[in-house]
């Protein structure tokens, strides 16, 4: 039987992981084992520790690993499960009904390296509104549902009968899935990007290995994003930003530009 690893980093996120982890339990029916790297957390997520959640790892660093080095964490600890797929999670993020589902379904198409779904927040390419607005030929509606309606938003994108739109450039990696052997292919994220820009190479080097991103259309989550970045000092998030994107110059310069 075929199944997937979810690994899901967290940090001091609390009452946005239990929300994201009760949707998961609600609403995932493919098999899965979930790994949950908490990066150093002291506020109530130690309290998840002596529970027993269904089908999971829970581990607990010492140190803050950032969003790359937990998913790094994950994948060594996966590897050497029987599952075929491996998928990155944020902590802030809802899924609806046939969510794993329909990821799987999309690496059917083995041109496809990393596959995502659409999502709620404004400053992600990959809000429903933003695709909407973009890519006028999909024709999705202007609904007036609640963006927060996780249920409902997925019913009326499957009711489009739209299943998955290639893409070029980037994917946001708040929820995205790949099949093992591609992981296997590309390698680790990057962990000298932190807080940001680590999505953004995996995709260039998805792409240069010939792979394809894909959107999918049939699929929503709410992504309640910005937690981590909102806690960080302004002056101290600016300087990551700009080192990361220094980073990407060095790493991909016919894309991003050349250093300096």
């Amino acid at each position: 039987m075929e199944k997937a690893s979810l690994i899901l980093v967290t940090s001091n996120n609390y009452d946005k992981l239990m929300v994201s982890l009760k949707s998961i339990y609600q609403f995932t029916t493919f098999p899965f084992h979930l790994y949950i790297i908490d990066n150093a957390s002291v506020d109530k997520t130690i309290g998840i520790y002596g529970a027993k959640l269904p089908h999971s790892t829970i581990v607990r660093n010492s140190e803050n690993l950032w969003w790359g080095g937990g998913v790094n964490q994950g994948i060594r600890l996966c590897w050497s499960d029987d599952a075929a797929y491996i998928l990155f999670l944020n902590d802030d993020i809802e899924v609806g009904p046939h969510w794993l589902e329909n990821h799987i379904q999309a690496l059917g198409d083995k041109s496809i390296g990393a596959v995502g779904p659409l999502n709620s927040h404004p400053r992600d390419w990959q809000c429903y509104d933003r695709v909407r607005d973009h890519f006028k030929d999909l024709k999705l509606p202007e609904s007036v549902i609640d963006r927060k309606d996780v249920v409902t938003m997925n019913r009326m994108v499957r009711e489009l009968k739209q299943d998955i739109l290639k893409v070029t450039g980037m994917m946001a990696f708040f929820c995205v899935a790949f099949r093992k052997e591609v992981i296997g292919k590309i390698g680790y994220l990057d962990e000298r990007f932190i807080m940001g820009g680590d999505d953004d190479d995996y995709c260039r080097r998805l792409e240069k290995a010939g792979l394809s991103l894909a959107l999918l259309l049939n699929t929503y989550v709410v992504h309640y994003a910005g937690s981590s970045i909102q806690r960080l000092p302004s002056e101290i998030y600016a300087n990551m930003k700009k080192a990361n994107v220094e980073l990407l110059k060095q790493k991909h310069p016919e894309y991003y530009g050349k250093v300096g």
